[in-house]
């Protein structure tokens, strides 16, 4: 179907025999003789040279947007070959979260590179129905993620324990009856917020509020709404986003509120705008895991991983 299709391809460009024929380094009685066997396979006509520049008949049209998305397919496949051939050195991909690969992954890699200078550490950013698939294809060697991990298939270790809060902006006129609950940025920051001396909140006083989830799919969109279902309501959802920082920034501005982890705040500057809450719900802690492929045959995997697991 797509033989000579790079012939094809050039004249389609050129819009000329003659000049697709001078690029290709063939004689022009020699790439029409070529054109012409391709179409009389085909049964169609591919170009049509009444005119001057040539153009393509229907056909043609039809057979280029086919081929284009041929040439994208083998394009994405090279990539993801080439990215496996890499896997195969001395490199670790390790594919997780926009958060992970803005926040929390490039200080970890740059300390384990300072004893280990020989190993390459790169990042993937992943959503999160890609993160087995990314590690099971080889694409990846190490994934870090929240959410359920195949047993049978990877080797799955956890690392840390997250807390979610509430994030309120604070224009919202739930907060001054909330008064006892409600935590600064800095009491979420320095850890304080888990002392027993600050009381946890009942999500029943946000059930008539606007809130903003990260779309379904997500570990955070789950808990969220087994949240407020174990609170006695349905939220009052207002927008949907991809991204967790966008949700951040967004409750920020004061359009709604969020379920955060609370480590953001160590990344985020300092912030009056929202007022934070401690959730009475034991959805509200999450295991962040580490996982690879049980087929792993890399020393370097395990190094880093270890790195990354040792207390």
């Amino acid at each position: 179907m797509f033989q000579y299709s790079e012939y094809i391809y050039e004249i389609y460009k050129k819009k000329s025999f003659s000049k697709a024929a001078k690029s290709l380094y063939i004689t022009q009685p020699a790439l029409s003789n070529i054109i012409k066997k391709v179409e009389d396979n085909l049964n169609v006509s591919l170009f049509d040279r009444s005119t001057s520049p040539i153009k393509l008949t229907p056909a043609g049209e039809y057979y280029i947007k086919a081929l284009e998305k041929v040439m994208k397919i083998e394009e994405e496949t090279k990539r993801h070959l080439d990215a496996i051939s890499e896997n195969s050195k001395n490199s670790i991909y390790v594919c997780c979260s926009t958060f992970f690969c803005f926040h929390v992954m490039p200080e970890l890699i740059k300390i384990f590179k300072e004893s280990n200078p020989g190993i390459s550490v790169k990042l993937i950013e992943v959503n999160a129905n890609e993160f087995e698939d990314s590690v099971n294809s080889g694409f990846a060697n190490i994934g870090i993620t929240v959410d359920e991990i195949n047993k049978d298939k990877f080797n799955i270790y956890d690392w840390i324990e997250e807390n979610i809060v509430l994030a309120v902006p604070k224009n919202f006129k739930v907060n001054k009856k909330l008064k006892k609950y409600g935590l600064s940025f800095e009491d979420v920051k320095s850890g304080d917020y888990l002392s027993d001396k600050y009381p946890a909140v009942s999500l029943s006083h946000f059930s008539e509020e606007p809130f903003l989830f990260l779309k379904r799919g997500n570990d955070m969109h789950t808990r969220g709404l087994n949240m407020c279902k174990d609170a006695g309501f349905y939220p009052n959802i207002l927008m949907y986003m991809d991204q967790y920082q966008t949700s951040y920034a967004l409750a920020e501005q004061g359009r709604g509120i969020i379920f955060t982890r609370a480590s953001i705040t160590k990344y985020e500057s300092p912030t009056k705008e929202l007022i934070f809450y401690k959730i009475d719900d034991d959805n509200a802690k999450r295991m962040i895991k580490i996982f690879c492929s049980k087929k792993s045959e890399k020393d370097s995997v395990e190094k880093f991983i270890d790195y990354l697991t040792k207390d």
